[in-house]
């Protein structure tokens, strides 16, 4: 049998050991959850430029004439002013921030804000403003807000077809 002495060591051993276990486990956890946030972080970014760079190519003459045809059909009539459309009496302001390259902001303005335009703003129960908002496109439609204010808000405003991001809906 172990006098008092060798037991204090030996439970002391057993705790450092244990420790130094439990030590290594969390250092590695530490590691791995670092690991799993900067590959986390990599595929967003990934994901980021690919939708960023991602556009068809450039539209047809008969196509560019078609989309501002509809353009015009759709707000044809409706009091413009700047970056606003409707009347600007209108009881309710819809503001609309949106990156103009943006594909995700185009995905809207050709589906939903279109219905929004014909069933409040034509209507006279709100006007829609426009308001340029930089989401993932980076610096590289800088130029184009900077020739917003001084555009004519017309129906038929295209932002050039020569740019490589993809193609914006036509603007307001």
């Amino acid at each position: 049998m172990a006098n008092r002495a060798e037991q204090k060591a030996a439970a002391r051993a057993a705790r450092e050991a244990k420790q130094q276990r439990l030590s290594a486990v969390q250092t590695r956890r530490r590691r791995l959850t670092w690991l799993g946030g900067l590959a986390a972080t990599v595929v967003v970014a990934l994901v980021v430029v690919i939708v960023a760079n991602s556009g068809g190519g450039s539209p047809t003459p008969a196509a560019k004439r078609s989309s501002i045809e509809s353009v015009e059909r759709l707000i044809g009539g409706i009091p413009e002013s700047g970056n606003t459309l409707g009347n600007p009496r209108a009881p309710v302001t819809i503001t609309e921030y949106a990156d103009i390259v943006c594909p995700v902001c185009r995905d809207f303005a050709l589906s939903s804000e279109s219905q929004v335009i014909a069933d409040e703003v034509r209507t006279g129960h709100a006007k829609l403003v426009f308001r340029g908002f930089e989401t993932a496109s980076g610096f590289a439609n800088a130029a184009e807000y900077l020739a917003l204010p001084a555009l004519p808000f017309t129906s038929a405003q295209q932002i050039p077809s020569d740019t490589s991001a993809p193609k914006p809906r036509p603007s307001f």
